[in-house]
C-alpha cells in the first residue's frame, strides 16, 4: 500500500513566503532589464507552489509533487524553455518562436473578455517585438 500523502496547507500568502527551493530570474534580450522571476516553494510536506513574478501578474500555483522535480531541475539550469515546456503560464516573458525573453518594455499586451461576460477576463495575449503571438496569461 502507498504511503499516504503527507497534509498540505492552504495557506498559499505562508507557502508563498517561505524560502525558496530554486529560483531562476530571466533578463530582457533587447534591454537586459529583468523579465521575471520563477521560483519554487515548498516541500513534501507542505506542498509545492510556483512563483512567477513578471510583468503579467504574479502568479502563484499550487502544483503537483510530480511537476517539482522538473521545475526544480529547470530553475537550476536557468532553462527558460525547459520552464515554458512545463507550463507557458510560468515563463509569461518568453517568446517560444524567437527562443528569447523579453521584458515588460518590449511585449504589447492585450486582455482578452469573455463574449458572454463582458467584464470577466478570459486571458492576456502579448505579442513580442517580432510580431509573435501567445497567450501570456490565462
Amino acid at each position: 500500500m502507498p504511503d499516504p500523502q503527507p497534509p498540505q496547507t492552504n495557506d498559499f500568502d505562508a507557502l508563498s513566503a517561505t524560502q525558496p527551493v530554486a529560483e531562476a530570474r530571466f533578463v530582457c534580450a533587447r534591454h537586459a532589464t529583468e523579465a521575471g522571476v520563477v521560483r519554487l516553494h515548498g516541500s513534501d510536506a507542505a506542498g509545492w507552489m510556483a512563483v512567477v513574478d513578471s510583468f503579467v501578474s504574479s502568479l502563484r500555483q499550487r502544483i503537483a509533487a510530480s511537476a517539482a522535480e522538473p521545475l526544480r531541475d529547470a530553475l537550476g539550469r536557468g532553462d527558460v524553455r525547459a520552464i515554458y515546456r512545463l507550463d507557458l503560464e510560468w515563463a509569461p516573458f518568453y517568446c517560444a518562436d524567437c527562443d528569447v525573453s523579453y521584458c515588460g518594455q518590449c511585449w504589447r499586451t492585450m486582455p482578452v473578455f469573455d463574449p458572454d461576460f463582458p467584464g470577466w477576463l478570459e486571458e492576456i495575449r502579448g505579442t513580442c517585438p517580432r510580431d509573435h503571438e501567445r497567450m501570456l496569461s490565462d
